[in-house]
């Protein structure tokens, strides 16, 4: 039996480090904008990519 004094662990869905994939082989959205968001904070050339996608969802 296991004792009650021992910690619970429970999955966090927003600190998750697997990947999801549709069914039509595309990465999640919500997985894309971390890696992206991730992507822009060292690199440029994301940040770029993470400025142009929001304009146009905005537009």
């Amino acid at each position: 039996m296991v004792p009650d004094t021992l910690p619970r662990y429970t999955t966090d869905q927003l600190n998750s480090t697997a990947l999801k994939w549709g069914s039509d082989g595309e990465l999640s959205d919500l997985d894309l904008q971390r890696i992206l968001g991730l992507l822009s904070q060292v690199d440029p050339v994301a940040r770029a990519l993470v400025a142009t996608d929001c304009s146009e969802m905005a537009s």
